[in-house]
This record gives C-alpha cells, structure tokens and sequence, in this order.
C-alpha cells in the first residue's frame, strides 16, 4: 500500500507520492497502473516528490502513460500545495527543480487554505536549438503546415517542455482529437509535441484547449496556457496580461520582462492508500 493525494488544477488532475517517506516502485509503472481510470486511481499524470541539490526541493512528473515530461504547470501548482499543507516547505515561497529548470513558487492562503498557486515560468524559448523539432530554422513561429488537405499556421517554442501553437476561429469547428494527434506525432517533433488550440476572444480573453502528448486531450494545460499567451502576444498584439479559460477553468497570465507568471486554482480531491499491483 502506498500513500498518495490526488489534486487537481482547473480540472488537470494528478496523484502524488512522497519518495521521501517511502521507497517508490520503478515510476513509470507505477505512473501507468496508479493513473487508468479504470484499473487505478485515475489521472492525467503523476508527480513524485524528491529531495534536491540545487533547489527547495523536486518535482518529477509522470504523464499517464508512463512517459516522463519536464515540467508541467498545474501540476506544479498542485505539487506547491502538497508540499505546503504537509509542511515539507513552511516558507510561502520556494523553488522548485523540474526537468525543465527551476521554478519559483508561491502559494497564496485564502481562509487558512492555499487555494491558488503562482508560478514564475522562467522565460519563453524560440531558438529551435533549445527543443527537440527538426528543422532548419532558427524559429519556428506561424509556419505553414498541411493536415488532410487543411493547411494551418503553427508555432513551436519551449516553455517548461515543448509547445505547438495553433490559432483558430471557432475552437468548436475543429477536432482537437483527430488533429492533435496528428500534430503530436509528426516528424518533425521527435520527441512529439503538446498542441494547443486557441481561440482569441478579445486582447484580454483567450480561449484554450489542449491535446497534451502522453495524455491526449486535457481540461487544462498550465504550460499551454502560458505559451499560447507567449505567442498570441506576439502573433495577435494581446495584451501581456490575459486571462485564459480552459475547459476546466481560468488560469492568469503575466509577462513581466520577459518573464511569464501563472496564477491558477488547486484543490484537493482525496488522500489514502494505494494497493499497487503491476
């Protein structure tokens, strides 16, 4: 039996265990077991607590199908409030280290409970050399692309891991399944690519969905969220501060020099004892 929570972000839910209370089983068995809906706890992805060298502490994520990621963003929202509420971390704000680099955190206490999370994202990544996509170019913005005799314009930067921007009209007229897959798998990602779809409401307002590779389609993306209001900033002249609905909620944006923030909600969903079984 195995401790864990799970919690979730703007409906991006996630289990989570504390390696530093327990041995762990090889994680990316476990990640595929712990997460199926049906057989398991259920979840988008797992997180892992670890100690670490050159931070407060460390976030391994696991997407639910036993693939590793390097960083998530309502994943790390939900890992700051696991790591507050079980006093791990006492101070409000902290660093965390991801595969994607270091992140800081804060958490924000509204009636004696962290209820909302915010996390400095580092800065966007457009120079191709520094994500796995092949190509020639040095970047990778509003690119034409052929799908199924439908031509779209994407963008590819790095943010916390690999994302694929792609502006619609009317998020309803497209199969985010049927072409997020198709995007994800292409060769020119090697290693694939999360692919967001936006909806520009106003220079406030964006409208997201995502299709996360080693997930498929998600309630909500935090780093999604994050790059699409990177690239719809430069693409589409929105404001540097724009709220961004997702399925399973809002999340707030901020590009301060820079610098991309994200403000978002978490909440707990349940804790207990998970009867791992390979």
């Amino acid at each position: 039996m195995i401790k864990f929570e799970k919690l979730h972000g703007t409906g991006n839910d996630f289990i989570i265990f504390n390696s530093l209370e327990e041995k762990l089983p090889n994680y990316s068995e476990l990640a595929k077991v712990a997460c199926n809906r049906n057989y398991g706890i259920g979840a988008d992805g797992m997180i892992v607590v670890e100690s670490s060298d050159i931070a407060s502490i460390k976030m391994v994520f696991y997407n639910s199908d036993g693939s590793e990621a390097p960083m998530c963003g309502n994943g790390i929202r939900c890992f700051s409030k696991f790591i507050f509420d079980n006093q791990i971390i006492k101070d409000k704000s902290f660093n965390v280290e991801t595969l994607g680099g270091i992140m800081k955190s804060e958490v924000i206490i509204e009636d004696n409970e962290v209820r909302n999370v915010k996390i400095n994202m580092g800065i966007a990544k457009f120079d191709t050399n520094s994500f796995p996509i092949n190509t020639d170019k040095k970047k990778f913005i509003d690119e034409e692309i052929e799908l199924d005799d439908m031509k779209y314009k994407v963008s590819s930067l790095m943010l916390g891991t690999i994302h694929t921007i792609i502006f619609v009209d009317k998020l309803q007229q497209y199969s985010i399944k049927k072409v997020g897959k198709i995007v994800e798998n292409m060769d020119i990602f090697p290693k694939k690519t999360n692919v967001n779809f936006c909806e520009v409401i106003d220079e406030s307002n964006l409208k997201v969905i995502t299709w996360e590779r080693g997930s498929g389609q998600t309630l909500s993306c935090g780093t999604g969220a994050s790059a699409t209001a990177v690239v719809s900033s430069l693409l589409n002249n929105t404001n540097k501060k724009v709220n961004v609905h997702v399925p399973g909620g809002k999340l707030k944006i901020e590009i301060i020099d820079n610098l991309v923030y994200m403000t978002g909600p978490v909440r707990l969903i349940c804790k207990g004892y998970f009867n791992y079984n390979k």
